[in-house]
């Protein structure tokens, strides 16, 4: 319990300091967030696959109506226990490209490319570790913005690269400073 508390402290903290540093920049193209992914981990070697959720809190600048650029800091939301062994998302960072273009009134598709690090962490009666990831990553969805708030929904591929496969849908809340 208490390190979930910690992650969550960790979390709203930076979450803060990011919301912060926005606040008082002089350019509108600011903005901050949160995001919740449910993913699905799939590892080649242990020949199955289990569900883990990010917490991810980030901040960006729109660079103009069509670009912009992220970057997201998270921590595991929800763990998965397989055969006695508990999975968990240590940490995630990332930094992405945000392309988006308008298909309706305040509604655009999106789509991401970027780079992240996704930390692991097991523990069984018998042994523990941390397994890190760095990969590269992409997503596509849809946006629905109104005023200085917008609401994403896609799919992301966080990471395909040595037998591990870790994708999933991501939702995110923005506000535009």
């Amino acid at each position: 319990m208490s390190k979930v508390s910690t992650s969550a402290k960790i979390l709203l903290a930076s979450s803060l300091m990011v919301i912060g540093a926005a606040a008082t920049a002089a350019d509108n193209g600011y903005y901050a967030g949160a995001s919740y992914s449910d993913v699905k981990v799939k590892a080649d070697d242990i020949g199955t696959s289990f569900r883990l959720s990010v917490l991810s809190a980030l901040g960006g600048y729109q660079i103009n109506k069509n670009f912009a650029v992220e970057a997201r800091i998270g921590t595991g939301a929800r763990d998965a226990n397989l055969g006695g062994t508990n999975f968990e998302v240590d940490s995630f960072a990332a930094v992405n490209g945000v392309a988006s273009y308008p298909i309706a009134n305040n509604i655009s598709a999106y789509g991401t490319l970027g780079y992240n690090q996704v930390r692991f962490k097991f523990t069984s009666a018998e042994d523990s570790g941390k397994e890190k990831l760095n990969a590269f990553n992409y997503g596509a969805g849809l946006q629905y913005k109104t005023g200085p708030y917008a609401v994403r929904l896609g799919y992301e591929s966080l990471a395909n690269k040595s037998g591990i496969t870790v994708d999933g849908v991501t939702l995110t809340g923005v506000y535009n400073f």
